[in-house]
């Protein structure tokens, strides 16, 4: 039903005068709607650079907000490519106003091209991240990161970057091809048919 955990982003990228290379990014991310029944968490990867390509990172969330357990740093450990993971239950935020869910992530990068960092990144949720950490749902076509857990390729749901910030929300038990019937004619055709399908919800 494509409606487990839905997310608003924003982004900002900041280039040098001098040589058109990125120094810095600001994201702000809000959280907006839970369908899913499970305890899911959220993060996001810069795979396209490296960890010594960033040299600090700041994350401002509300109050209430606890860190995410499995990233005690500025970034999650172990991982290839600079990975934040901004929260680990999607059920806080139920009954806040959208101002007060709002993250702000800040990112000091050392000089890259501007088309290695450029949005969505790779955002993912992690699955029962009451339980786990391994269990990563990602965007179509987008590479897990080291600490998902490989049992599962090919076994889990996917995730959509939308360009539309006000998506209605899909209605919880219902397929999102029978909600949103030209959805199933943009995937088949990989994309290059029904761009729109999101405009066109069933009546």
């Amino acid at each position: 039903d494509m409606n487990d955990v839905m997310i608003r982003y924003k982004s900002k990228v900041y280039k040098s005068i001098l040589t058109n290379r990125v120094y810095k990014i600001v994201d702000e991310f809000t959280p907006f709607h839970r369908g899913g029944y499970l305890i899911n968490g959220f993060g996001y990867q810069l795979h396209n650079i490296a960890n010594s390509d960033i040299s600090d990172v700041s994350i401002e969330g509300p109050s209430y907000a606890s860190k995410s357990q499995y990233m005690p740093g500025k970034t999650e450990t172990g991982q290839s490519h600079p990975t934040i993971l901004l929260f680990d239950n999607m059920r806080i935020f139920d009954g806040k106003e959208e101002a007060d869910k709002k993250y702000t992530v800040t990112i000091q990068v050392n000089d890259v091209s501007s088309k290695n960092v450029l949005p969505p990144y790779n955002p993912f949720i992690f699955v029962e991240s009451d339980k786990t950490r391994g269990r990563e749902v990602h965007l179509v076509k987008y590479p897990p990161t080291d600490k998902a857990n490989p049992s599962l390729l090919g076994l889990m749901p996917f995730a959509l970057n939308m360009p539309i910030s006000e998506f209605p929300i899909p209605e919880e038990g219902v397929r999102i091809d029978e909600s949103y019937p030209k959805f199933a004619t943009w995937v088949k055709s990989n994309g290059a048919q029904a761009k729109d399908w999101y405009k066109y919800p069933k009546k």
